[in-house]
């Protein structure tokens, strides 16, 4: 439950950091990206209305070019465009259009425009089809899609190139789609034809980012705004009317704050209008997938931090109650018999008990100057390197400990290949004497010991094999950390202070090497791995 709290409490620390690190990073991000599409939307405004004004048709024919000019212009960002081409008495010309298609009749292509005779609702419905549909605004159509797609069928009137539906149903999927149905009283005067084909592309405004609801919104206020701004400048002089001259005194044709995103072209003797609507989260078009990932990774790096911290947080923990254990049995030692000699004790005994308060501090001693190593190592203090002869370091390891093996019987087995390393030779000999000594420790009276040395590759590899007990996966794992004993139950006797093998550890790693240690049959492997010198690989 400890360990629990604690986690928390550092990732909660970690995390407020790396997400304000994150934020930061993308708040630039975000901003350059803004200033990118800014630059973009400025061009793509531009280019737009200098193909519209360059247009020449009548009437139908401007509202099908500027339909297929603005409908997906801004659609990346998840905004639109809406054109207008005026005369210079305010006339409107031409529209771009919410909802267009291009069809093929009689080897020729026509153009419908849906928007005389549609609904909102009926654009709303259309859209959301286009948008399950979205191969319907593609005019190739590939085979998963043909076979989908079967026909359109239209009732409506011709004017110049521009077909109008006042009813069109798509057949589609095995289905009928109504997409408009009106009543043809609305539309007097029109002479009726009737149109099914198997070819059509959709341009559809509203079947963007966004969703269809949001982008029909923007569309009515495009059109709002554009109808006020020529209002305005229709009552400022209606002798003058829309003309070039009259659209340089209004700042290079752009329209005042009231209108930001309207400007106004003059090319011969048509006005283009342009007004374009964007929402707020244009700024983080592209960035999606970006934002997703970083944030993702700065909650994982958080994690990993908080993983670490605690960690660190319990080994130092562990480490200091492991070390106050050390050394509190033998402080209790030297108390006890301090005190003893300060009462009129046996003169033998008094010999004795120095005795015992040497062999305590002596314990001490080596505790302590264990210790201070293994700090040293961990830090990274400096090595006295030189040229070691390793082979023979370890044959002088193992011979020092021969007399303590011949008393349990132990058969100790040496196979030594030659090999030279740079290191701290006392350093050295520390970590494979704790080797040696571990080895001579676990292994039981009449048990045997294999030492063998290799030099391959560049890599002098020293594996000490002993009989005796394997470990589980846990205390493998946990060997090495300083004061863990694998058997609890040893006493301090026996296991020794539980640090030969963490000093081990950080003498291999101060000499760029590796450790490890495994189960064998009938018994236990450790091992080290040291780079060898090069003369000697």
């Amino acid at each position: 439950m400890k360990d629990r709290l604690l986690f928390l409490r550092a990732f909660a620390r970690t995390l407020c950091i790396c997400l304000a690190v994150w934020a930061a990073a993308m708040a630039a991000l975000v901003w350059l990206n803004g200033r990118w599409s800014a630059e973009d939307i400025l061009t793509n405004e531009y280019e737009a209305r200098r193909s519209a004004g360059s247009l020449n048709g009548e009437e139908m024919d401007f509202s099908v070019d500027l339909s297929m000019i603005a409908c997906e212009e801004l659609e990346r960002y998840g905004g639109q465009m809406l054109l207008r081409i005026y005369d210079e008495e305010g006339g409107v010309l031409g529209q771009s259009q919410l909802l267009m298609a291009r069809i093929a009749k009689d080897g020729f292509l026509q153009y419908v425009l849906f928007d005389a005779a549609m609904t909102d609702a009926e654009q709303l419905a259309a859209a959301r089809v286009f948008m399950e549909y979205p191969w319907l605004r593609v005019y190739q159509l590939y085979d998963e899609a043909s076979a989908a797609f079967e026909s359109l069928e239209m009732t409506g009137w011709t004017e110049g190139e521009a077909f109008f539906p006042i009813r069109a149903v798509l057949h589609l999927d095995g289905e009928e789609i109504t997409l408009v149905d009106a009543d043809p009283a609305r539309f007097p005067g029109k002479t009726m034809e009737n149109i099914q084909t198997p070819h059509v592309q959709f341009y559809s405004a509203l079947a963007g980012r966004g969703g269809p609801e949001m982008r029909l919104e923007q569309y009515r206020t495009l059109e709002a705004e554009m109808d006020a701004w020529i209002k305005q400048l229709l009552t400022q002089d209606p002798r003058t009317g829309l003309t070039y001259d009259q659209m340089i005194m209004t700042a290079g044709g752009t329209a005042p704050r009231t209108f930001p995103n309207m400007s106004m072209d003059g090319s011969m003797e048509q006005i283009v209008v342009s007004n374009y609507a964007l929402p707020p989260f244009y700024l983080l078009y592209g960035l999606e997938p970006a934002i997703l990932l970083t944030l993702a990774a700065a909650v994982a790096l958080a994690c990993w931090l908080t993983w670490l911290e605690t960690r660190a947080i319990r080994r130092e923990r562990n480490f200091t109650r492991a070390a106050a254990h050390e050394l509190k049995t033998p402080l209790a030692v030297l108390r006890s018999h301090a005190e003893a000699l300060r009462e009129d004790i046996d003169p033998a005994k008094r010999e004795q008990y120095l005795d015992v308060v040497l062999d305590e501090s002596d314990r001490m001693a080596a505790l302590v100057g264990q210790l201070l190593d293994l700090s040293r190592l961990e830090r990274g203090v400096p090595l006295k390197r030189e040229r070691v002869d390793f082979a023979a370091l370890v044959r002088a390891c193992f011979d020092r400990l021969s007399l303590s093996a011949g008393e349990r019987d132990l058969h100790v087995t040496l196979n030594l290949t030659e090999g030279a390393v740079s290191g701290d030779r006392a350093r050295l000999e520390e970590a494979v004497g704790n080797l040696a000594s571990n080895a001579l420790r676990y292994t039981p009276a009449g048990g045997s010991i294999s030492v063998r040395l290799e030099n391959s590759r560049g890599k002098l590899w020293l594996a000490v094999d002993n009989d005796g007990q394997g470990f589980t996966p846990r205390e493998l794992s946990r060997l090495w950390e300083p004061f863990y004993r694998g058997d609890p139950a040893r006493s301090r006797d026996t296991g020794g202070a539980g640090l030969g093998l963490a000093i081990v550890r950080a003498a291999v790693r101060a000499h760029g090497g590796t450790c490890g240690a495994e189960n064998r049959a009938g018994g236990v492997r450790f091992w080290l791995e040291l780079p060898a010198l090069q003369s000697d690989g």
